[in-house]
C-alpha cells in the first residue's frame, strides 16, 4: 500500500489537536530534594511523568508556596525541578499548592 503524503499531514494534525490540546494540571510536589547554598534554588520531587512542565512561586515572610503545573505522558514515575526564588529560602516553609500542605526536607 502506497500512501499518499497529503494524506498524512492532515492525520498528524488531528491527532496532535488530540494531544497536544490536554491542558496542564497541577501535580503533587512530595519532597525538597535539595536547597542552594546561597537558598534561592530548591529542587522539589514530584509525583507526575511530565511532557512539559512550568512551576509558580508565591513567597511571603513566613512561607512559600510552590505550584507545579503537568501535562503528562503514559507511566508511573516521578521527577525533579528547580525553581528559583526571589528571596534566600532561610526558615520559611515551603508548601505546596496542590493540596496545600508542608513540602518536607530531605535529611
Amino acid at each position: 500500500t502506497v500512501v499518499k503524503p497529503f494524506l498524512v499531514l492532515p492525520v498528524v494534525a488531528v491527532l496532535c489537536l488530540a494531544a497536544c490540546s490536554q491542558s496542564m494540571t497541577a501535580a503533587d510536589i512530595f519532597i525538597a530534594e535539595f536547597v542552594s547554598d546561597d537558598g534561592l534554588t530548591v529542587r522539589v520531587g514530584v509525583d507526575a511523568c511530565p511532557e512539559e512542565y512550568a512551576s509558580t512561586v508565591a513567597e511571603s515572610a513566613d512561607t512559600v508556596t510552590i505550584e507545579m503545573r503537568v501535562r503528562t505522558k503514559q507511566g508511573d514515575c516521578g521527577f525533579a525541578a528547580d525553581v528559583e526564588l526571589s528571596e534566600p529560602l532561610g526558615t520559611r516553609q515551603l508548601i505546596d499548592a496542590f493540596d496545600q500542605e508542608p513540602i518536607p526536607l530531605a535529611p
